[in-house]
């Protein structure tokens, strides 16, 4: 039984959605594939290698969001880390996040990803 509060848009292959983040830390950008988005956050994937010591409850910044599917109105929003999955053999980081600052607007343009065309 499902139990997120939100439905998710799951993003396919061809559509490619690549967000660039900051992290508050200062110690610069990411590059991450998203592989879903929901009005409350993101699930992403982050090569092992781009980022090192990311921790839950880390704040992520959104400097670009780039992709086949139209959400560009995320630029500049900020995501809360909520949990990683490492598994060591896979050489990728698995991370889901929430939004922290997305306004009503945002969440009605993800809100209609969700329903049939």
């Amino acid at each position: 039984m499902e139990k997120r509060k939100f439905s998710r848009y799951v993003f396919q292959n061809n559509e490619r959605m690549i967000a660039l983040l900051a992290l508050n830390s200062g110690s610069g950008t990411v590059e991450a594939r998203i592989l879903n988005i929901s009005q409350g956050g993101l699930g992403l994937v982050i090569e092992r290698g781009n980022i090192d010591n990311l921790k839950v409850e880390a704040i992520l910044f959104l400097k670009e969001v780039t992709g086949k599917v139209r959400v560009s109105g995320l630029k500049g929003h900020s995501l809360k880390v909520k949990w990683i999955l490492d598994y060591k053999p896979l050489n990728n980081l698995a991370i889901g996040c929430e939004f922290i600052d997305l306004n009503e607007q945002r969440r009605l343009e993800i809100e209609a990803l969700l329903k049939p065309v």
